[in-house]
């Protein structure tokens, strides 16, 4: 993922200043902020793994004094992040998977009295429901609702058209769409691109 990104960010005319890393089991991140720190970026893009990693590092940097922009991968898509870090988390931008359409959110608000939605509660609906025709279809088995998937089309909840290739998955770059979030006055808030 890392040399994707910076391979498409210097073909867009992007300096990548430092790269750093670390194993999802190590906690102390402290040489890497403060390398990262060092460096002077005006932003970081961080693909952490852990909700606890992104908030350890975002607080160190905060103490080295760091104030410039945070960029995130979806797992910083979290609240865990602004209650963690407070206002050093403040203008961050994260990539999400797409937040679904807005009667898709608004139901879910409905039903759970709450505008959070579960981590890609959209593609996991969408794919419920794909079963959910197969097996309308007659389709009894695993192995039957693979075979009957390339015959099933439909607008999903997610935004995107479904649709499978002839091996049952999703192969189309078209299906496959993102969320920008800012979080703004301590909340997440999607940005339209």
């Amino acid at each position: 993922q890392a040399s994707i990104f910076k391979a498409a960010f210097e073909k867009l005319g992007g300096k990548i200043t430092i790269e750093t890393k670390a194993e999802p089991h190590i906690t102390d991140l402290a040489a890497q902020a403060k390398q990262l720190k060092d460096s002077n970026p005006e932003g970081i893009m961080m693909g952490i793994n852990t909700i606890t990693a992104g908030t350890a590092i975002i607080k160190l940097l905060n103490q080295n004094g760091y104030t410039g922009k945070y960029f995130g991968t979806d797992s910083f898509y979290d609240k865990t992040v602004i209650t963690e870090t407070g206002k050093a988390s403040e203008g961050m931008t994260v990539s999400t998977f797409t937040l679904g359409t807005k009667a898709f959110r608004q139901a879910m608000a409905n039903k759970f009295q709450s505008a959070d939605l579960a981590y890609a509660a959209p593609q996991a609906y969408d794919a419920l429901h794909a079963i959910q025709l197969a097996v309308q279809g007659g389709a009894t088995t695993g192995e039957a609702v693979q075979k009957a998937l390339p015959g099933i089309t439909f607008m999903g909840v997610s935004g995107y058209t479904i649709k499978f290739d002839k091996n049952g998955e999703m192969s189309d770059p078209a299906s496959v769409k993102y969320s920008l979030l800012e979080v703004k006055d301590g909340d997440f808030t999607e940005i339209d691109y």
